[in-house]
């Protein structure tokens, strides 16, 4: 963590620096639904973790999820919503700190 820490400071400075200064709308609860929806109905497939349950992975056409299961539940869950400007849909539009992974650096 020592090594790294300045590093993701600084990342997570810069992104807060060059992101809209407008404040983000909630999501709205019908584009929520649509998005656990659309988990729901991924392919998935699983291999061994690195440690204790199941590497999940989960992919949609618009979205791309990982999680691990544990002790017969899911202990975490991470969702991508794929950008695809061409769809012309807005119901998986969030904010989120995280989508601009091309302004962020390799360790």
């Amino acid at each position: 963590m020592r090594r790294f820490f300045k590093k993701l400071v600084r990342s997570y400075a810069l992104d807060a620096l060059d992101a809209d200064p407008v404040a983000h709308e909630p999501a709205i609860i019908d584009a929520v639904c649509t998005l656990a929806t659309q988990i729901g109905a991924a392919q998935s497939f699983a291999e061994q973790a690195l440690g204790l349950g199941k590497d999940v992975r989960f992919n949609g056409p618009r979205i791309s999820d990982a999680a691990l299961w544990a002790q017969e539940r899911y202990v975490h869950l991470c969702t991508f919503v794929k950008n695809n400007k061409s769809s012309g849909t807005d119901a998986f539009r969030f904010w989120t700190r995280m989508t601009r992974p091309s302004h962020r650096s390799m360790f």
